[in-house]
Parts: C-alpha cells; sequence; structure tokens
C-alpha cells in the first residue's frame, strides 16, 4: 500500500510540476526557419545553441536556415562550427543545399578560400553532388567577390 501511495504522489509531482520536454525538432526547425525570414539571425543563432539537445537532435533540414543567418550577419566563427557540426554527422556529402548554403555562408563571410575547399572537396569524395545547386553558389560567389577571371 505504501509503494501504491509513493507511485502515485511521485507521478503526481511529475503531471502537476512545471518540467517540460523539450519542443519537437520540426518545431525548433519551424521557429529558426521563421527567425531567419524574418532578419532575426541573431535570436534563430541563439534558439539553435539553447535547444538541450544539439547536436544530437539536429537534422539536415536545421543547417541552411542557420548557414543563412550566419552569412546575412557575416558571423564566420559560428558559420565554422556549424560546418564542422555539419562535418561530423556527415551531412555535407548528402544534401546539396547544405554544400550550397555552406559555400555561401564563406562568400558572403569573405572566406572564399573556404568556399573553393567546400566546392573541391566533393570532387574528392566517392559522392559527388555538385549539381545546379552547387554551381550556381559558387559562380555567385565568384561575381559577388568581383573574381571574374576565375568565373
Amino acid at each position: 500500500m505504501h509503494l501504491k501511495s509513493y507511485i502515485f504522489r511521485h507521478l503526481s509531482y511529475l503531471t502537476h510540476s512545471h518540467i517540460t520536454p523539450p519542443p519537437p525538432l520540426t518545431l525548433i526547425n519551424s521557429k529558426i526557419r521563421d527567425l531567419v525570414k524574418q532578419k532575426q539571425y541573431l535570436e534563430a543563432l541563439k534558439l539553435y545553441s539553447k535547444n538541450p539537445n544539439f547536436p544530437i537532435s539536429t537534422t539536415k533540414f536545421t543547417f541552411p536556415s542557420l548557414l543563412k543567418a550566419c552569412a546575412s550577419i557575416s558571423n564566420l566563427y559560428n558559420g565554422k562550427t556549424l560546418h564542422a557540426t555539419i562535418t561530423y554527422m556527415g551531412l555535407q556529402s548528402d544534401d546539396p543545399y547544405i554544400t550550397a548554403s555552406l559555400i555561401d555562408m564563406y562568400v558572403k563571410c569573405g572566406s572564399l578560400e573556404n568556399a573553393v575547399k567546400v566546392f573541391d572537396e566533393l570532387s574528392e569524395r566517392e559522392v559527388c553532388i555538385r549539381d545546379v545547386t552547387v554551381w550556381n553558389s559558387m559562380i555567385d560567389g565568384y561575381l559577388d567577390l568581383v573574381v571574374f577571371w576565375r568565373v
């Protein structure tokens, strides 16, 4: 009888306390995307870094918006940190949109060398995803930095 009483008290405490589970990842991704669309780039990056399960709970849908936020405010440090996380998770070679976002972020942060490195690494892998999106990002990067002789 005492065990049942203890269990019910404990369950009651858990259900009535203010302990809430973290929001679902799709909700976090949507919020990050909306913040970037509203040009609240720092808020989007803060939301990502405050996620209690990051980087474990992130998906390939999380990164393009975050990379756009870094590119928009020329935040190379956070962009490189995101790139390291993407590489660690093995997402860079799987998704051309992530690769294009990486290239765009590096170009807009003024690091054409890193953008070219990301682009060139694609041909070194067995899975080559140099599709139109990636090529367009690289060409736009050269044009943005007025490097016509390389185009």
